[in-house]
């Protein structure tokens, strides 16, 4: 299944106390996703994303047509060749309980320091929202069963 890297860079902080298996550094510390890696999420792994992604589903009432997504970005460069911005962004949703709103202003802050900095707004239509993080909460639940586990590639 594939998940929105937008979606993906949101979860982030919420998922670092996850049990995971990185299966790539050994030196890894056994939580969280591996963001350019695998990770193995079992059990104890699989109920924390269910929780999780559960939680998040519920912060979005089923009146909105799109979830916004906050990004703290910055321009870090112009490319040469396709005269495009080269930015980096950061993820930090608003009053998410998981991350208690702080990360978007420190995101921005980290960014500034590094070249033009900016918040970046995407809209994800809320059915597609609510697919993708639903399907990740029965995984994490399937998981959590001890019948399966969830293998997360990477962004």
């Amino acid at each position: 299944m594939w998940v929105s890297d937008d979606i993906v860079q949101h979860v982030l902080e919420p998922l670092q106390a996850m049990p995971a298996e990185h299966v790539d550094r050994a030196d890894a510390p056994g939580h969280g996703l591996n963001v350019y890696g695998p990770t193995v999420i079992a059990a104890s792994g699989g109920a924390v994303l269910q929780q999780v992604m559960s939680t998040w589903i519920a912060q979005f009432p089923e009146s909105l047509e799109n979830v916004e997504l906050e990004f703290a970005a910055a321009v870090l460069a112009v490319d040469p060749v396709e005269g495009e911005l080269i930015s980096r962004h950061q993820g930090g949703l608003p009053d998410d309980p998981w991350t208690a709103g702080a990360d978007l202003a420190a995101d921005l802050a980290e960014c500034a320091r590094h070249g033009e900095a900016f918040i970046e707004v995407v809209q994800i239509p809320r059915a597609r929202f609510v697919e993708q993080i639903g399907t990740l909460a029965e995984f994490g639940r399937l998981a959590a069963e001890g019948s399966h586990f969830v293998l997360h590639l990477g962004i």
